[in-house]
């Protein structure tokens, strides 16, 4: 008799601890939830290698992605969120750090500046505000919204979102830089 008492009173205390976990988790706010990996995207086929691809402004990313691995990575897991630098972006950078950082030489780099791009979870363009400061796979970001639209890390995001199955994918014409590595970047050692 005691013995179920015990056995009753454990599973009252673990229902309950687990009804206030829940409870706890729908008031933390949205930020939590939308940066947990989850379902995937409805409704959409392709990959989010595929939409970069199929968007073609954003061939050097995808060399950059494939030369670190991270293309793999990429392409079946998620959902993610990518804020995705365009070519345009990399032409910006002076000839040497291009070079330096496309070359091949520092992977680990490259890779590293690449994780600050991606978020996880899937974020939609109407849900930005609620993240203010995201973490990224590498680092911390921060989104703001300006006259002009939405900013990453004062970089501003260039255009529509981009949906695949996995991802949700914004166009940006810069790149960030992950705070961490800011001195030890190709070019600069």
């Amino acid at each position: 008799m005691i013995r179920r008492v015990t056995i009753a009173l454990l599973l009252a205390a673990l229902m309950a601890t687990a009804t206030a976990a829940s409870a706890g988790a729908s008031e933390s706010g949205q930020q939590s939830r939308q940066q947990q990996p989850g379902e995937r995207l409805r409704g959409e086929q392709r990959s989010l290698l595929q939409a970069l691809e199929e968007a073609g402004k954003f061939n050097t990313l995808l060399k950059a992605l494939r030369r670190t691995g991270l293309a793999e990575e990429l392409a079946d897991g998620g959902p993610w969120t990518l804020f995705a630098p365009t070519d345009r972006a990399f032409a910006q950078l002076s000839d040497q750090r291009r070079k330096a950082l496309l070359s091949g030489n520092d992977t680990a780099w490259l890779r590293k500046l690449l994780e600050h791009h991606i978020l996880p979870g899937a974020v939609p363009e109407s849900e930005l505000g609620v993240l203010s400061h995201p973490q990224a796979l590498n680092g911390q970001l921060r989104i703001s919204r300006t006259d002009s639209g939405w900013q990453v890390n004062d970089v501003p995001v260039a255009g529509s979102e981009i949906r695949s199955r996995n991802a949700i994918i914004y166009p940006i014409d810069g790149l960030l830089t992950p705070f961490d590595t800011t001195n030890i970047s190709p070019g600069n050692h």
